[in-house]
């Protein structure tokens, strides 16, 4: 399985919940890609063994707060891991994967150490947001998810993955729509949010998930402006405009993935 079934994926954040902030949409943006299975020589070993492979590549940071970017694995137990590396880096120094045990068994890796390792451009208040100081070297991490030799590496799949922002020592979190928070304690006396957790009444989102490599808005543009049809598409439950992301677009606002 590989999702998605070519290139890259792209996971968008605001980090102003439950406020939608200026919704640039471009606090964090993530490049990802998966494959199961995966074959892999271990570092150090000469044997060839099945993984999980997880792509990760930095895009852009143009959030202010102490966020940094998360991956719950919410159906792989980490008792079933025996061992996650890093096989492949590219233009970061990063070398291996903070990872956890989450509160119900579950893996959670953590990309403190990538965003910690990644300079914004001289003059440039932000990575990646400016058009006048462009990356077009980003960080990205190629990983392999071992498993125990009794755990079938094929009973993972891609819904599996729960990205969102978290700020350190289980702090306030940020997810995709419809995903309930890992450690953090969901607003439960917030008039301006929806029926289900990161949506506010008008189905408008935190964090999105495309299957494409998708440009993102630049700094303090507006994300509604940038991409016409995605609040048809987030106020109708995507029942509308279900590609929004390939509809009409203002291009002076967006900035495109390498």
């Amino acid at each position: 399985m590989n999702y998605p079934k070519n290139g890259w994926g792209t996971v968008m954040f605001e980090d102003m919940f439950p406020s939608l902030g200026d919704y640039d949409f471009n606090d964090f943006v993530l490049g990802y890609r998966v494959q199961i299975p995966f074959r892999s020589g271990r570092r150090g070993k000469s044997v060839i063994d099945e993984a999980i492979q997880f792509g990760i590549e930095l895009r852009a940071m143009g959030g202010s707060f102490p966020y940094a970017p998360c991956v719950r694995l919410k159906d792989l137990k980490a008792a079933d891991v025996d061992e996650i590396e890093v096989v492949q880096r590219f233009n970061t120094s990063v070398e291996t994967v903070v990872w956890s045990v989450g509160p119900d068994g579950e893996v959670i890796m953590d990309f403190r150490n990538l965003v910690a390792a990644t300079s914004k451009p001289s003059g440039s208040t932000f990575f990646n947001t400016d058009k006048e100081y462009l990356v077009t070297e980003l960080p990205q991490l190629n990983i392999a998810i071992y498993m125990n030799k009794e755990v079938n590496v094929n009973s993972v799949d891609f819904e599996s993955f729960d990205f969102y922002l978290a700020k350190a020592d289980h702090g306030p979190e940020i997810h995709l729509g419809g995903y309930k928070p890992v450690y953090d304690t969901y607003p439960s006396d917030n008039s301006g949010l929806g029926w289900d957790y990161y949506y506010n009444k008008k189905g408008l989102i935190w964090g999105l998930n495309v299957p494409v490599p998708m440009a993102h808005v630049i700094e303090k543009g507006n994300f509604l402006d940038a991409y016409k049809d995605f609040a048809a598409w987030a106020m109708s439950g995507g029942q509308d405009k279900a590609y929004w992301y390939n509809g009409e677009k203002n291009n002076e606002l967006l900035i495109k993935a390498q």
